[in-house]
């Protein structure tokens, strides 16, 4: 005689839950190979401390859509899709990663080498890992 199933539908479609693995958000450099600087656009230092989920770059005397359309065709060609989060915020996203993006059209670089957002000629640009607030 065949045996009898006796389980509820439940107990035979239910998968084991597995705990989620703490969130620490992968490194910007691992998120970025094979990205190349365009052309007058350069790594530069900010108030944000130095950290694997960040990068900043910037470009004098260009215009902010040039530096932006630039960062973002180079996101493309690496295989992120872009969706604009406002008129200065982007996020690319690709295959689960996530990196986020903030033009400053106006920004300068002080003596102390730092950039920083405000009155000034360059164009600060601020990319991070994570869909996230911009790290401090």
């Amino acid at each position: 005689m065949p045996a009898i199933d006796v389980r509820t539908p439940a107990e035979t479609t239910a998968t084991p839950t597995v705990p989620a693995a703490p969130a620490t958000p992968p490194r910007l450099a691992d998120l970025l190979v094979g990205f190349e600087l365009p052309e007058a656009i350069a790594p530069v230092r900010t108030e944000v401390q130095p950290r694997d989920d960040y990068l900043a770059l910037t470009a004098a005397s260009v215009e902010p859509e040039s530096v932006g359309g630039s960062v973002a065709d180079e996101l493309e060609r690496l295989g992120y899709t872009l969706r604009l989060l406002g008129d200065t915020d982007a996020l690319a996203t690709r295959a689960g990663d996530a990196v986020s993006i903030r033009i400053h059209p106006s920004a300068s670089i002080g003596l102390d080498g730092v950039a920083r957002p405000g009155r000034g000629q360059r164009v600060l640009v601020e990319l991070w890992s994570g869909g996230g607030p911009r790290p401090d």
